[in-house]
């Protein structure tokens, strides 16, 4: 015993010197400026352990985290990935200078992206690299700095392809990692995170936190339709502050109010103009964060946010946020949204988790007070009234408060598994007790957590001329006015408490015969002036938007130039050309729709029958279901198609062909959205077909079903203009006795469903025959014949199996990629232009592919990339090394 105890002794002591020896070595390395937290950051970086202390913490806590910390490290070491980061010196110092002219200003603007690469596992990948995070703990110190990294080439690092590294204390560890996790099981878009051991340009910067950020791959790895991401403010009173802050000039009130209300920021604008109709969703976005904080009726907003929120994902966040009592997460600066282009609902991405270990959340009184002062992600509190009289979100709301009760043994298990290597203290941060408490006490308040409405006071409205400081700020960021285009008018709000005089503005469209004039650049572009002479007087009012009619006889400008002039200094505003089809008053009154030739049959089904000519949309009533009779003969104009929300489609042609078809040369044809029942096609003949287009909904298909069961028999899907003629997304189908014939490109597209194909032919095809993402599909019995491009591609980890499939003059018989495997027998494929058979990976955020097949019959033209594997007839086939990417 006493020889145990020596022993221990001096192992203590050892530690100590080894520690004090640290200690030294950093008294004459680090920089004056911040001492204390460079030496402690430095303690941290070599023995391998994060930040879990916060600013409110005393110097002898956070002395004692730093010496248990090492312990931990001489006990379990330190067994993470490492990542390298290399970056030119003068590309490393314009960072730096980002941070410095930050650290100056007390905030970050404007980071400069510069070319790095990254090394991970013995692979380099290029990529961008910025300086990242609004606040001075993010870059303040000498290492550790947060950064913005994206990987060029459609690379990926652990499933990531833009992603953040940051201290652990301001990404708020571990608790952000937990809450996350809790509302992924609720159903909520939440990013993922992995800890490394980083290293730059061969400096040891420690543990530091890789946080997912949005990008395709983003979406991809959730299984969501591309679209976009934004948040409902631009943040700008924030920055407006903080700089005032650093030039201790006073605050003014009325400004900084004005700032950051209707505006938005996406963050993956890039995309925008490459596709029309992501144009028109950013529009939409801003007219409905217009609606909602500026002067219309409650009933109004109430519409609003029914029709574009996705309402039970918002309760759900509430119920977490006052679960975990995190009030950053639902604060407007936090919280971002998904367009979902399928049914263009809004729904919430909560970030930034951060539990609030102090905040007292014991009574009524202080729930409801809570929800008052941080509900997401409006600063207008109607909305919360709105939604707390809603009967489908306070139903919502006390479900996820169940789930979450129900899953607290998997809370607890995810703090085991993150704080596994570091100190105890990790597991002790969010107190089980206390959680366990306040969930019961929700559980029992019900809907009374919800405050009591009283008329709000108004701020002081004394209008104060901008200060010089923050005419500087205003500059800085642009956002002297707000302003949108249209047709024929103008809607420009004064975001500063002076007058403001419009003078001018520059219209830019394309000239004729020449390359086209493209956004906010003056190159090809024809130039129209109109004098506007418009003073935009000042005012404390934080929302109105000025309406300026302005005559336009050229329908193709592309962007304008506002000149203006405040404080007797010129200042210029850019903005692009939107559609007024989107703008507030259209969202408000509503897209009229014609449904004379709706007869109602039942008390939730519509019927159509006879031989008609449509010649305006069929818009099915939410939630009612349509069925075309037997023998019915529809005639479509070109903008015409049929849209079902919440309802079935029933084509019954069993006793008599039912024919769909276009009066000219295409029609906008059909879609149903969220059925609760599955929809039948049987005995019709759907033809001639564009990709749906719908109040903003923009799909690629012709006759597409999303999270809407479907059974297809008996019918023939002809001439599709479009990029899917049939597109199936997250449902269950069947697709019997069949034809899909000369479609322009894809035959087939199934995301992430589950089907049965038998019996079906797909002939001309212009891309691929069937072609599916993240689905398990068996097919059957089935002819495919004369495709441009592959006959089955299996992708994204879907599961193919096959009976009997017949692939004649295709471009590629059968290709798996992406971790996608593919089995089956009887296999025959004949005349391929380039190879029969192919096993490959194509994205970096997914993996190999595999397949096996037995009575294959083919011209044994087959390739297998290296990792993949290929068994046919039960011989593995011989891999190479090869780019895919080649083949696209």
């Amino acid at each position: 015993m006493i020889k145990f105890f020596l022993s221990f002794k001096k192992y203590k002591i050892k530690l100590i010197l080894i520690f004090l020896l640290i200690i030294s070595l950093n008294l004459f390395l680090l920089p004056l400026n911040n001492f204390k937290e460079n030496l402690a950051q430095n303690l941290r970086i070599y023995s391998c352990q994060p930040n879990l202390t916060t600013f409110n913490d005393n110097t002898q806590f956070k002395v004692k985290r730093l010496y248990y910390g090492f312990i931990n490290y001489v006990k379990n070491g330190c067994k993470y990935d490492v990542i390298k980061i290399d970056i030119k010196l003068k590309n490393y110092l314009k960072i730096n200078n980002d941070r410095v002219r930050s650290i100056k200003n007390s905030i970050l603007t404007n980071p400069r992206e510069v070319p790095g690469s990254i090394t991970y596992k013995g692979k380099k990948y290029k990529a961008d690299i910025r300086l990242k995070g609004d606040l001075a703990g993010h870059w303040t110190v000498n290492k550790q700095w947060s950064l913005r990294v994206e990987l060029k080439n459609s690379e990926s690092i652990n499933k990531m392809k833009e992603f953040s590294i940051t201290k652990f204390s301001e990404r708020s560890f571990p608790d952000n990692l937990i809450i996350a996790n809790q509302f992924k099981r609720l159903g909520l878009i939440s990013p993922e995170f992995k800890i490394y051991k980083v290293n730059i340009n061969g400096v040891n910067w420690g543990l530091m936190l890789a946080e997912e950020q949005f990008s395709d791959v983003f979406l991809e790895n959730r299984k969501l339709k591309d679209g976009l991401i934004f948040k409902l403010t631009n943040e700008a009173y924030f920055f407006i502050k903080r700089y005032l802050l650093a030039k201790n000039s006073p605050s003014n009130e009325v400004l900084t109010q004005k700032q950051g209300k209707i505006e938005i920021d996406i963050f993956n604008k890039k995309k925008i103009n490459k596709f029309k109709h992501l144009e028109n969703h950013e529009t939409l976005i801003r007219s409905v964060n217009s609606i909602l904080n500026t002067g219309y009726s409650g009933n109004e907003k109430y519409e609003i946010l029914n029709r574009y929120f996705n309402v039970r994902k918002l309760a759900r966040l509430t119920a977490n946020s006052l679960v975990f009592k995190t009030p950053h997460t639902i604060s407007m600066s936090s919280t971002r949204f998904y367009l979902n282009p399928y049914n263009l609902k809004f729904e919430p991405i909560p970030t930034d988790n951060r539990y609030e270990k102090d905040l007292k959340l014991n009574n009524l009184e202080e729930y409801s007070n809570f929800l008052s002062k941080t509900f997401l992600p409006f600063s207008d509190i109607e909305l919360l009234e709105i939604l707390s009289k809603d009967q489908l979100y306070i139903s919502e709301y006390k479900i996820a408060l169940l789930d979450i009760k129900s899953d607290l043994v998997n809370i607890k298990k995810d703090i085991n598994i993150i704080c596994e290597r570091l100190d105890n203290y990790c597991k002790k941060i969010i107190d089980f007790k206390d959680l366990e408490m306040r969930i019961l006490k929700l559980i029992d308040l019900g809907e009374k957590v919800f405050p009591k409405f009283k008329n709000i006071s108004e701020l002081n409205t004394e209008i104060k001329e901008i200060s010089d400081a923050e005419f500087d700020v205003l500059k800085n960021l642009n956002t002297f006015i707000y302003a949108r285009l249209f047709d024929d008018y103008l809607k420009v709000h004064n975001l500063t408490t002076d007058n403001i005089m419009l003078e001018n503005v520059n219209f830019y469209s394309s000239k004729i015969n020449t390359k086209n004039c493209k956004k906010f650049k003056k190159e090809n572009c024809n130039i129209e002036t109109k004098v506007l002479n418009f003073n935009l007087k000042r005012s404390s009012d934080k929302s109105f938007l000025k309406k300026i009619p302005i005559a336009n006889n050229n329908k193709k400008i592309i962007w304008a130039e506002i000149k203006g002039n405040i404080k007797n200094k010129n200042f210029k505003h850019k903005i692009k050309l939107e559609n007024k089809n989107f703008d507030e008053n259209s969202l408000i009154e509503g897209y009229a729709s014609n449904n004379k030739n709706l007869k109602k049959i039942n008390k939730d089904t519509f019927v159509i029958s006879g031989k008609l000519t449509i010649n305006k949309p069929i818009v099915v009533p939410k939630n009612y279901n349509l069925k075309i009779e037997p023998g019915s003969e529809l005639s479509f104009a070109e903008n015409t198609y049929i849209y079902l929300n919440g309802g079935y489609l029933f084509l019954d042609g069993k006793k008599k062909l039912i024919k769909l078809l276009p009066k000219n040369k295409f029609w906008g044809g059909i879609y149903v959205n969220n059925a609760t029942k599955k929809s039948v096609m049987n005995n019709t003949e759907i033809i001639g077909t564009k990709n749906f287009e719908h109040e903003g909904i923009f799909l690629t298909g012709g006759v597409n079903f999303y999270r809407s069961d479907v059974e297809i028999i008996n019918s023939k899907i002809l001439n599709s203009k479009c990029e899917d003629a049939l597109n199936i997304i997250d449902s269950n189908f069947i697709l019997n006795n069949s034809l899909i014939k000369d479609s322009l490109s894809d035959g087939l597209d199934s995301d992430y469903s589950k089907g049965l194909i038998q019996e079906t032919s797909f002939i001309n095809i212009g891309g691929d025959a069937i072609d599916t993402s993240g689905s398990k599909v068996f097919i059957r019995n089935t002819k495919v014949e004369n495709v441009n491009d592959k006959g089955l591609s299996a992708g994204e980890k879907s599961e193919v199996k096959i009976e009997h499939l017949q692939i004649d003059s295709a471009k590629f018989g059968l290709v798996s990629k992406d971790l996608s495997v593919v089995k089956g027998r009887d296999l025959s494929i004949s005349n391929s232009i380039e190879y029969d058979i192919m096993a490959f990976q194509k994205k970096m955020h997914y993996g190999s592919a595999f397949i096996n097949i037995t009575e294959v019959k083919s011209n044994d033209k087959i390739l297998s990339q290296v990792d993949s594997e290929i068994i046919i007839n039960d011989i593995k086939i011989i891999s190479k090394n090869f780019n895919p990417s080649k083949f696209y």
